[in-house]
């Protein structure tokens, strides 16, 4: 049962992800973390979001042990993202669900990096002056303003096939 989410409401809304349940899980300093698969943050899933999973009757504050991925990512450095290029709407083929999509790129010649815009928007609303910094092809680390600790993970959403780079656009 998910909503739409359009660029009108998009910058607090999370939906139910495909991995339809929220994790939750401590890291190394017992600092509470929480996943729905397609993006992991810092703290307790937001009240909202817990209930939009429950009302499905989709688990909620499943346990899981600390994720590679972030263990990785406090390793690791990567290059500091400027503003998104563009904004643009994805429809998904099964449930027609459209999604806000934001795009970065790094540098250049880089390829553009794609990404759920709801992610970054609660990133920006949860983490006054985040930063993000991308090191990898799956996904992008949310780090606090100095760029040195690790907040979030989002994962990064391949470029639909049919569209033109994004550079310039807005």
């Amino acid at each position: 049962m998910r909503t739409r989410t359009t660029p009108a409401n998009f910058h607090r809304r999370l939906d139910i992800s495909s991995a339809r349940m929220l994790h939750t899980f401590r890291d190394q300093d017992g600092a509470p973390w929480w996943s729905d698969g397609s993006a992991t943050f810092r703290g307790a899933a937001p009240a909202y979001l817990r209930q939009a999973y429950r009302a499905a009757g989709l688990a909620v504050d499943v346990p899981v042990q600390l994720p590679p991925m972030l263990v990785d990512a406090r390793r690791r450095q990567g290059v500091r993202l400027g503003q998104p290029l563009a904004l643009y709407e994805a429809t998904s083929m099964l449930d027609r669900i459209i999604t806000p999509v934001e795009v970065f790129a790094s540098k250049a010649d880089d390829p553009e990096i794609h990404v759920d815009a709801c992610y970054l928007a609660y990133a920006r609303d949860r983490f006054a002056g985040c930063t993000f910094w991308c090191f990898d092809l799956s996904c992008i680390a949310v780090r606090d303003q100095r760029g040195l600790e690790i907040l979030g993970l989002i994962q990064r959403r391949p470029p639909p096939h049919n569209r033109k780079r994004a550079r310039g656009a807005s």
